[in-house]
């Protein structure tokens, strides 16, 4: 037994003493809670993965854990990551991709309700994102990288004034103020 549940695509729970974990080709979705307190200390992701659902990797391992992905930063910006998918606890992480390392981000994707905020936290925000949810008033980031244009940036659906001081780093040029 590899310690891994499925129901098709979807890795439902890992249930392993193994720290060291290679999720499987072909494995589309981590469900939540999936690998609620397992100790780990590496995690290599497939270039299959859509999605990482809420508290997927909740009480799992401390500071430190290292995730590995078998694609592109690019494409790793690309999954969809539900609000709290590494539990926020994970603070000092970094995402190993094939052509560089991601670190500390917050990736904002539809329908994510995010809490991190403060200077030195990389914001990503995918051309693909139509609105951003906030969930209070009492957020702030230095700058945000947003993978589209700043037309594109400008058509999001998100309240008013909320980056009001975030320097907004399009891929046509920056927007110092909304």
């Amino acid at each position: 037994m590899d310690g891994f549940h499925r129901d098709n695509n979807v890795l439902i729970k890992y249930e392993s003493d193994d720290p060291i974990v290679e999720i499987p080709e072909g494995i589309t979705d981590i469900a939540p809670d999936c690998f609620y307190m397992v100790g780990l200390h590496k995690v290599v992701f497939p270039k299959t993965l859509k999605a990482i659902h809420e508290y997927a990797f909740h009480c799992c391992g401390a500071d430190g854990l290292s995730f590995h992905y078998a694609g592109t930063k690019s494409e790793w910006l690309r999954i969809e990551k539900h609000a709290y998918w590494n539990h926020k606890t994970l603070t000092d992480y970094r995402i190993h991709c094939i052509d560089g390392d991601l670190t500390e981000e917050v990736f904002i994707h539809e329908g994510c309700l995010f809490d991190y905020q403060g200077p030195g936290i990389n914001v990503f925000v995918p051309k693909s994102v139509k609105r951003i949810d906030l969930i209070t008033d009492d957020y702030y980031w230095d700058q945000i990288t947003f993978e589209g244009t700043k037309k594109q940036w400008q058509a999001i659906k998100k309240k008013k004034d909320a980056f009001e001081f975030t320097m907004i780093h399009c891929a046509d040029g920056d927007i110092v103020s909304e």
